[in-house]
């Protein structure tokens, strides 16, 4: 049975006891209001049986009788009900007497007692409204009591209610005396807010929970952090629903705990782990700040630095009297605070690079440094944790026999187009007769020179750029001594007879056991064949059939592809999203066919308005996406946008049948309307929405309500 039918059962058998049975002590130790009607008794002691007996009946003559009754329940709890009703008892001299009860039960162990008891024998109208009263004061009683379950476990609680219809927070007195917090809410935080107390992006999180809860969530958490007593501290906010029926307004706990050890300990774990290696030093940088935190592990003189010097000022020191000239710009950049804000806006969180020590003039030593970034869990700042290693001996010994062995293998089996280079001199040693034979007379030994020739003489247009950035001699050791020893280009070759076919370049390096130079065997194959089929098999996977477009998996993976690299770091991107207005008209008007020929019809509208780095795809059936990677502006986004709206906006006629098409465009933003494919998809698609419900036909970006 449900807890308000035992309720019942319970309440009908105290009252059979006692009219029926003549249990007078039925009702002893229960705090019980009335006299003439109730409510007028305040003193909160318990009636004598005789004074309960003077209220119910009046005089006992002889056997009562329940002759009719009423039960009403209102559930307060799950352990609590209320019962309310009336009762009319006879009594042998056949006089009745109309009795109103409310009797607050609360079930323990399966059992039921009565916790506070009303009866009365007045008017209607004042019977309404004492028992309103009741029920107000037994519902507040109940509110109480579940906050106090909340925070009894816990005396480090902050405790205040929210009032979602009045959008109004209120703090305990005595916790907003002994804070100094404002009764309300907004002057709080405009308190905190104009001392400094509170960081903005905590305000945010702040009023979001608070958007939350106006909804249908019961319970929503947040954490803020707070500038107090000359250090920061973290609290995690919970706000929960505690409603208590109809019978209150709804009301929201609020809690607040400092939970600053707890965040420390877990950053600390994480830290304890990233250093967890063989690194011959390691230090850490609050790169916001520009400052050291702590070295972790012991320093080699030329690494001495204290805690709160100028982090940017050490590295440009180091650089200068330490690194290696040809390493020194690299080893710059990879410590620019600039360049690890960037990477990790990018979400990229762990790099390495190696570079060279110079010991004096003509000696130096292998290092790597290996960097971990992470986010304050207070403060949101970047913390990047650098850890430097001697590799020396792992450059000098990794794999030299192994190479040595694979290159003379090579030389004796292929067959193909081989050169032979000594990087360091910049000089071509084997394979030069190969060269005058395919170059006629314009060859030379001159590695740089070259192959300047060479991608004048036969690489395609469109490749030259990336043939002379991979090949060049700078790239090549910089790769080489960056650790990777394999570099790898496909190209398109022009032959001769003017045709053109894909070739494979592949420059295998390594350094001379003896001269310590970098030398290197470049391998060149045509591999025509293979790669036209490929691009053949890659071309149909990636298409949409009708528009020649990408279809919607080539375009996530080519926007996330750009999204990832380097060129994301700088300039503007932008995704689109435009859906054709009444497209469903024209299928129903004209047919399927002729839908088709006007989807063709407008991809090739749009394709000649895109330049060649664009991305354009089919995401839907009249849902396309284009994303521009290179953007001067994002105003020039937005010409782009109205010229793809002005060009699409025409009419069609069939059998005299006339239709308007449109179209709808909606914009997003790298990075500030998102970091990856999906969030920019998410938020574009809700302006292209937004657009239609306009009025259509126009280009909206996505607003900032748009994106909670």
């Amino acid at each position: 049975m449900e807890l308000a039918e035992l309720a019942v059962e319970f309440v009908k058998k105290k009252f059979r006891e006692y009219f029926i049975d003549g249990q007078k002590n039925t009702f002893k130790d229960v705090y019980i209001k009335g006299a003439e009607y109730i409510g007028i008794h305040s003193s909160g002691k318990a009636f004598k049986d005789s004074d309960v007996d003077n209220l119910l009946v009046l005089k006992r003559v002889g056997a009562l009788d329940i002759c009719a009754e009423r039960y009403d329940t209102i559930i307060i709890d799950e352990k609590t009900c209320l019962v309310h009703g009336v009762l009319d008892v006879s009594e042998q001299t056949k006089l009745t007497r109309s009795i109103r009860f409310s009797m607050l039960c609360i079930q323990e162990k399966q059992r039921f007692k009565v916790a506070h008891a009303h009866f009365s024998a007045a008017t209607d109208s004042q019977c309404e409204k004492l028992y309103e009263q009741l029920v107000l004061k037994t519902a507040q009683v109940a509110l109480n009591e579940k906050r106090f379950e909340v925070i009894k476990n816990n005396a480090e609680l902050i405790l205040f209610d929210y009032y979602p219809d009045k959008d109004k927070v209120v703090f305990d007195k005595n916790i907003a005396r002994k804070n100094g917090f404002p009764k309300t809410i907004n002057r709080f935080l405009n308190r905190i807010l104009a001392y400094g107390l509170l960081y903005k992006s905590s305000v945010a999180d702040f009023l979001a929970a608070f958007d939350k809860i106006r909804g249908s969530e019961e319970q929503v958490e947040t954490e803020i952090v707070v500038w107090r007593n000359s250090e920061y501290r973290m609290y995690n906010v919970r706000l929960q629903n505690i409603q208590v029926d109809d019978v209150l307004p709804i009301c929201v706990m609020g809690i607040a705990k400092d939970i600053t050890a707890e965040k420390l300990l877990v950053q600390e774990k994480q830290y304890k782990e990233i250093l967890a290696s063989k690194a011959s030093s390691a230090y850490v940088v609050n790169i916001n700040k520009d400052e050291f935190i702590e070295p972790i592990k012991t320093l080699p003189k030329e690494y001495a630095a204290n805690v709160g010097d100028s982090f940017s000022k050490f590295i440009n020191v180091f650089a200068n009297e330490f690194v290696h000239p040809q390493d020194r710009e690299q080893y710059l950049q990879n410590f620019s605070a600039e360049n690890i804000k960037k990477r990790f806006a990018a979400g990229r969180f762990q790099y390495s690079f190696g570079y060279r020590k110079m010991i004096d003039s003509k000696k130096y030593k292998w290092l790597e440094s290996n960097a971990c970034l992470l986010e304050h869990s207070m403060t949101k700042e970047i913390i990047a944790y650098f850890q430097v290693a001697d590799i020396t001996e792992v450059k000098t010994n990794e794999k030299r026999m192994a190479e040595n062995e694979r290159y003379n293998k090579f030389l004796i089996e292929s067959n193909t187009f081989v050169l032979e280079m000594n990087i360091t001199k910049n000089i071509i040693t084997r394979g030069k007769e190969l060269l005058i034979k395919d170059c006629d007379a314009s060859c030379s030994s001159d590695y740089t020179q070259q192959i300047l020739l060479s991608a004048k003489k036969f690489v395609h247009e469109e490749d030259v750029s990336e043939y002379l950035a991979t090949f060049s001699r700078e790239n090549i050791l910089q790769q080489f001594y960056s650790g990777n020893k394999n570099i790898y280009l496909e190209f398109r070759r022009r032959q001769a007879d003017g045709t053109i076919r894909w070739m494979v370049c592949k420059l295998y390096l390594l350094e001379d056991n003896f001269s310590k130079e970098v030398k290197g065997l470049m391998h060149i194959e045509d591999i025509d064949e293979r790669k036209k089929h490929e691009l053949k098999l890659i071309y149909r996977s990636e298409r949409d059939a009708l528009t020649g477009f990408y279809n919607k998996q080539a375009t996530q993976k080519y926007v996330e592809k750009f999204l990832n690299s380097e060129e994301a770091l700088s300039g503007v991107q932008a995704l689109l999203l435009y859906d054709l207005d009444y497209f469903k008209n024209i299928n129903d008007k004209f047919g399927h066919l002729f839908g088709d020929k006007v989807l063709v019809e407008i991809a090739d509208i749009v394709r000649n308005i895109m330049d060649a780095r664009s991305i354009i795809g089919r995401v839907g059936g009249d849902e396309f996406l284009v994303f521009l990677p290179a953007a001067s502006s994002q105003q020039k986004v937005l010409e782009i946008a109205e010229l793809i709206v002005k060009a699409i906006n025409r009419q069609y006629s069939k059998a005299g049948k006339f239709q308007e098409i449109s179209a709808s465009v909606g914009v997003a933003f790298y990075p500030e309307h998102g970091k990856n494919y999906k969030q920019l998809y998410v938020n574009a698609d809700k302006a292209l929405y937004l657009a239609k419900d306009r009025g259509k036909s126009q280009v909206v970006i996505c607003e900032k309500k748009q994106r909670k």
